[in-house]
C-alpha cells in the first residue's frame, strides 16, 4: 500500500505542476495570445480563461486530496485498499 501512495502522489504532483505551468505559458508566451485572437477572442480575455482554469484545476485538486484523506480504511475511488 504504501509503494501505492508513493506513486499515487508523485503522479499527482507531476500533473497539477503540468496544469500549472499552463497557467504560466497562457501570461508568458505570446503565441497562445495570438493562438486565442485567431480564433475570434480578444486579447483580454486571456487571463480570464488562467483563472477560470485555475480555478477549475484547484477544486479537482481538492477533491483528489479530500478522497485520499477519508477515515474509511480503503478508497476504491484511488484504487488504494
Amino acid at each position: 500500500m504504501k509503494r501505492t501512495n508513493i506513486i499515487y502522489w508523485i503522479s499527482t504532483v507531476l500533473l497539477t505542476l503540468n496544469v500549472a505551468m499552463a497557467g504560466v505559458m497562457y501570461f508568458t508566451n505570446p503565441d497562445i495570445v495570438a493562438g486565442f485572437v485567431h480564433l475570434g477572442f480578444p486579447d483580454y480575455t486571456v487571463p480570464q480563461f488562467v483563472m477560470a482554469r485555475s480555478r477549475h484545476t484547484a477544486h479537482r485538486a481538492k477533491r483528489i486530496v479530500s478522497r485520499a484523506f477519508t477515515t474509511s480504511k480503503s478508497s476504491p475511488a484511488l484504487g488504494l485498499s
